[in-house]
Order: structure tokens, then C-alpha cells, then sequence
């Protein structure tokens, strides 16, 4: 029983440190340069974004970005977004518990 219980405590710390872990950036206006949006952070799109003509946006594989309702994204420039079978791309809504169409 005591080596269960201390199993539970270590899976919960893991846990904690992994959400604890992954920052949310947010974003919002105009790429001041070249970008990558990177799987360890969720990129919140909380206002139009706007990609300007030379610049390029990197999507990495399993990157998570969550858009507010004005939340928008468009791209001028290069955008790159190449997930996988294993790593997607989310593009989701920032709600708490999103539904489709949200």
C-alpha cells in the first residue's frame, strides 16, 4: 500500500511539473521577424496576427495554437506548418472546454 501511494505521489509531481512546464505565449499585431512557434509552449492568439510580406512563420510539429473569438491569423509572408501522424498541429479556441465551431 505505502509503495502505491508513493507511485501516485510521483505520477501527480510528474504531472504537475509537465503542465507547469509548457509556457502560453501570447500573440497579437504584426511578426517582427522570422518565427517559429514551437511544440513546448501554447501560442495564444488573442488579436489579429498578422504574418507581413518577407517574413516567415515556422509551425513545428505538434505545436498547440488556441484562438480567442478575435483571435486571427494572416499571413502576408511564409507560413510553414508541417505536423505528423504522431506531432500535429492543433489550431483550436482558447475556451476552457472548446466544442466545434468555437
Amino acid at each position: 500500500m505505502r509503495s502505491r501511494l508513493l507511485l501516485l505521489s510521483i505520477c501527480l509531481s510528474l504531472t504537475a511539473a509537465t503542465a507547469q512546464a509548457q509556457q502560453e505565449l501570447q500573440w497579437s499585431g504584426f511578426l517582427p521577424g522570422d518565427t517559429t512557434f514551437t511544440s513546448d509552449a501554447i501560442h495564444h492568439i488573442t488579436g489579429h496576427l498578422t504574418v507581413p510580406q518577407a517574413i516567415t512563420l515556422t509551425i513545428q510539429a505538434g505545436a498547440v495554437l488556441k484562438f480567442d473569438a478575435e483571435g486571427r491569423l494572416r499571413v502576408e509572408g511564409t507560413l510553414v506548418a508541417r505536423g505528423t501522424a504522431d506531432a500535429p498541429i492543433l489550431f483550436t479556441s482558447s475556451l476552457p472546454s472548446p466544442y466545434p465551431g468555437s
